[in-house]
């Protein structure tokens, strides 16, 4: 019984600490209708489109969800995450994550290619900035946000203000110091006791 009592215990500690990611940034809209799917950004063919965007957690990057859909060749693109450089440029490179997409641009499915990375700690209020490419001969297009909403872009070496791609940021999010099940087990076996005196 009192075997059961601590592993019942250690389970509810560790269910409690598992990591859950979450949106350190998001434009994309409620399903069904994830984004705008009547106009775009070219990628690929010497195409480079980037976005700006800020952070509102603070955490580990898990990954990116983006509404990137193959229009012709083989569907691979590569995502490049800069930090602003504080000047509303391209600062330091943190990572390249390559993501291949089987949709078709511009279609009425809203799908989204999901990317997974890791790496670099993403800090709550910082500036960064998205970036996607393919090959020369593949061009896919990276379909707008639903509500047309705006932020600095990056084309072919220019910073401007224009209408935002539609995606997303995932991180494993930082959260307060909290025991973890090992430190919480000295506490478990104490309850235990004070249950078995009692």
């Amino acid at each position: 019984m009192k075997t059961l009592r601590v592993a019942s215990l250690l389970v509810l500690v560790s269910s409690s600490l598992a990591a859950c990611a979450a949106d350190a940034f998001s434009n994309l809209a409620a399903a069904p209708n994830r984004y705008d799917v009547g106009g775009g950004w070219i990628v690929g063919s010497n195409y480079t489109p980037g976005f700006q965007f800020t952070s509102a957690l603070s955490g580990a990057l898990t990954g990116f969800q983006v509404a990137i859909n193959d229009y012709r060749g083989t569907g691979a693109f590569t995502l490049d995450l800069y930090r602003d450089s504080g000047s509303d440029t391209f600062g330091t490179l943190l990572g390249s994550y390559a993501g291949t997409s089987t949709g078709v641009t511009y279609s009425q499915t809203s799908a989204l290619t999901a990317v997974a990375a890791s790496g670099p700690t993403l800090t709550t209020g910082s500036r960064y900035w998205l970036v996607a490419s393919g090959t020369s001969i593949d061009q896919l297009g990276w379909n707008l946000n639903a509500d047309l909403g705006s932020s600095l872009v990056y084309k072919n070496g220019t910073y401007e203000s224009g209408f935002t791609a539609a995606f997303s940021v995932q991180v494993d999010p930082i959260t307060s110091a909290v025991p973890g099940p090992a430190a919480a087990l000295p506490f478990a076996l104490m309850a235990l006791r004070r249950r078995k005196r009692a």
